[in-house]
């Protein structure tokens, strides 16, 4: 992983000059402890300080060590501790690195998690992207963006050929898969006809993670799997495994959504063949969030 750490440390290094006291990553440091006990000490030293600009770098650079050491675990806990000071920091293409190193850091065994974070890391690019016209920034800023959307790419066909290879797998996609305690599953696209959100055909199959209604950690532009008796959407899915078939479930896309705090009830604009595009939902009856779309040519970003 010794390669990947220095990708990121260089991207690093086009977002933030580096502080000495953040004790910036060097993989030619022989001793593991020497930097172990380096970096908590300015850790407890910036734990109070709400500075959370240099809190995220600290456990930035803590996630790129353990990386180099092939300490993945360790490293992804540190990279996830960075995105969320980075987000407290209001500091959008550093969340978005931040997400970009987590997905590095899962294994070979992680591969739902990698392209849940991955969803995360592309949606995260695409809003700070949006935002630079209106932003006064550098030359160094437009390298970063350029060199991250780069690694995003070589990420995503990594990720495409480690999917073609768990889909030669009998059954792969029959299987509720857990991976990183988080609850994953397959839905084939039974029906897009006439479906006001395009780009999906019959055939094509969604990748979700399950169980999101508990936190309601839904954002704008989110694809939602939503579970209905009577129909509410144009694109309609089949689960794997497969359940009753009374059951039936959507894709809704989140446009605009506010929480009603008297009956809990969500207002979103779900996909709806009808002319009014405005839907209230409970939160039960979401059951998850679309991380991956996959056509038999690979995968198809969402966007």
């Amino acid at each position: 992983m010794t390669s990947t750490a220095n990708t990121l440390h260089f991207l690093l290094s086009l977002l933030y000059p580096p502080f000495r006291e953040i004790h910036p990553f060097k993989q030619d440091i022989p001793n593991r402890e020497t930097v172990r006990e380096t970096l908590q000490q300015v850790q407890n030293a910036l734990r109070h300080s709400r500075d959370y600009y240099r809190m995220a770098l600290c456990e930035f650079n803590a996630g790129l060590y353990h990386l180099h050491w092939n300490e993945n675990q360790r490293a992804h806990h540190f990279f996830h501790k960075a995105r969320f000071h980075g987000a407290l920091a209001n500091n959008d293409p550093f969340v978005c690195l931040a997400y970009f190193a987590e997905g590095c850091a899962h294994s070979q065994h992680e591969m739902h998690s990698a392209l849940a974070v991955y969803r995360k890391a592309q949606a995260s690019l695409h809003t700070f992207k949006d935002l630079l016209p209106t932003r006064r920034h550098g030359y160094r800023l437009t390298i970063f963006t350029r060199g991250l959307e780069q690694q995003m790419d070589n990420w995503r066909r990594t990720l495409d050929e480690r999917l073609r290879t768990l889909e030669s797998q009998p059954a792969y996609r029959g299987q509720l898969v857990t991976d990183d305690e988080k609850l994953y599953r397959w839905f084939e696209v039974n029906s897009a006809t006439g479906a006001l959100l395009k780009g999906f055909e019959s055939g094509d199959w969604v990748l979700a993670e399950m169980n999101q209604q508990e936190d309601g950690s839904w954002h704008w532009r989110e694809l939602l799997i939503i579970s209905r008796n009577n129909r509410i959407g144009t694109i309609r899915l089949q689960p794997y495994p497969e359940e009753t078939p009374n059951q039936a479930y959507y894709l809704g896309l989140i446009k605009e959504w506010k929480r009603d705090p008297y009956t809990n009830e969500i207002a979103f604009r779900p996909l709806k063949s009808v002319e009014s595009d405005e839907g209230m939902m409970r939160p039960r009856e979401i059951e998850g969030v679309v991380i991956t779309h996959y056509r038999e040519q690979g995968l198809i970003d969402l966007v």
